[in-house]
């Protein structure tokens, strides 16, 4: 079942919540590790490098900026906004002084020394790829709204840019432990900064995701269809198949040759299977739409026939009140032919006035389309028949056949004796005998 659009986009924003919460353990962690001496919280595990204690306040800070700015969408929280800003930018200036500590030279102390106890382990500085992601971070994670340099949407780039970077080392650093039973940093990223560092950009997009995410994620079409079947298997089936074939060799299955060629073999299999499988989904997608054609078609050709064939004058307007179709008796009473009547606003065709002021009223059609409700067929006052008048434009067949029809009107108002509208009639052809009003029916889903 497709999700509608808000509840997608309420989905991610938890989504993103929860990301960024991670993201402040894992640097809470990593400073408390380096104050009480316990490497696990500071490199998950004895083989992997260490987080800096700058690195884990870093993004402590940027998680702390991102729940402001959430609690700073409102205009009045203005504080909000405010501790967000200042928190993106006091993380931005800890990765610009290390970059300056790491080219330049001089001391600033961004090892943040202090935080080690004596005799343990000496922080390192961050590494400059660490440093810049941290700066793109800064720039983003404050914004509570989607902000675009010309088209492009600044949160998106740099959501996409760093999770791409953390996705990227991340499978380095698999990729080494797999083959060689080491974990050195890829990069200068640490395994929990690496993790980190994924889940801020996942959390980027996912709560303030673009028009594009949400259509591709929500929408029937065939591309968004595809594109959902597609995208995750083109990350997932290369990675099962390439930590597959590392860790068989590792365990001495089969030679190197041998698993490049199994690779191989595996991804054209995989990805051959995939592509038919989507093409015959594809054509299963093609015939229901044309078998649905196909009984639309003879609906409306069974509808066009019987609206044709019954007696009373019928007209069918789309949702913007424009004629899309009229009956013989429809033509007859209003005197104008389907053709000339087709894409014409109906208030040319059938316009009401009041009798006993001659004032034009209202189309009952225009209020039916504008409330999404029933259209009356006869429109009606409080004293009696509305006096239906020829309207300019519409052909005429002479003065006798004017008069003829305008005493046939009066005649009926004085024989009835209620309240009555009467549709501002059309002269039609001589001998017309106007004695039913058209009923205004509507098509291309406006009301009736």
């Amino acid at each position: 079942m497709i999700e509608t659009r808000d509840t997608l986009a309420a989905r991610l924003a938890a989504a993103a919540r929860g990301a960024f919460g991670v993201v402040a353990a894992l640097g809470a962690g990593a400073l408390w590790g380096w104050a009480l001496g316990v490497p696990f919280l500071r490199d998950l595990g004895a083989d992997f490098a260490p987080m800096p204690p700058a690195g884990a306040l870093a993004f402590l800070l940027l998680a702390g900026s991102f729940f402001a700015a959430q609690r700073g969408k409102d205009a009045a929280a203005t504080r909000w906004r405010r501790t967000a800003f200042a928190a993106a930018l006091t993380a931005g200036l800890i990765a610009a002084l290390t970059l300056l500590e790491d080219f330049a030279g001089p001391p600033l102390g961004m090892t943040f020394r202090w935080l080690a106890g004596r005799g343990g382990e000496v922080p390192a500085l961050l590494s400059p790829a660490v440093c810049i992601t941290l700066l793109v971070l800064a720039a983003a994670t404050p914004l509570s709204r989607e902000v675009r340099i010309g088209k492009l949407s600044l949160n998106a780039a740099a959501g996409t840019l760093v999770a791409a970077t953390g996705f990227f080392v991340l499978l380095g650093l698999s990729l080494r432990v797999l083959r060689f039973d080491v974990a050195a940093p890829l990069l200068g990223f640490s395994a929990p900064a690496a993790v980190a560092t994924l889940l801020t950009g996942f959390a980027l997009c996912a709560a303030r995701p673009s028009g594009w995410l949400l259509e591709t994620l929500t929408s029937p079409r065939t591309g968004a269809v595809v594109t959902r079947w597609l995208l995750p298997a083109a990350f997932l089936v290369p990675l099962v198949v390439g930590w597959t074939r590392l860790a068989a060799q590792r365990a001495g299955f089969f030679g190197e040759a041998f698993g490049t060629a199994l690779f191989t073999l595996l991804m054209i299999a995989a990805f051959g299977a995939l592509v038919l499988w989507v093409a015959r989904t594809l054509d299963h997608i093609a015939a229901a739409r044309a078998q649905a054609e196909e009984q639309a078609g003879e609906s409306r050709e069974w509808l066009r026939v019987t609206l044709a064939a019954i007696g009373d004058g019928v007209i069918a307007v789309d949702a913007d009140g424009r004629v899309r179709f009229l009956n013989a008796a429809a033509q007859r009473l209003t005197g104008w032919r389907a053709a000339e009547a087709a894409g014409r606003p109906v208030d040319e065709l059938l316009a009401l006035i009041d009798e006993r002021s001659g004032r034009p009223l209202a189309s009952p059609l225009r209020l039916a389309l504008r409330s999404r409700g029933a259209a009356p067929g006869r429109a009606r006052d409080a004293r009696g028949l509305h006096r239906a008048r020829p309207a300019r434009g519409a052909p005429h067949r002479g003065a006798r056949a004017r008069e003829r029809r305008a005493a046939r009107a009066e005649r009926a108002t004085e024989r009835h004796h209620h309240e009555h509208a009467r549709p501002h009639r059309r002269e039609g052809p001589a001998g017309t005998h106007p004695r039913r009003q058209p009923r205004l029916a509507q098509g291309d889903g406006a009301a009736r």
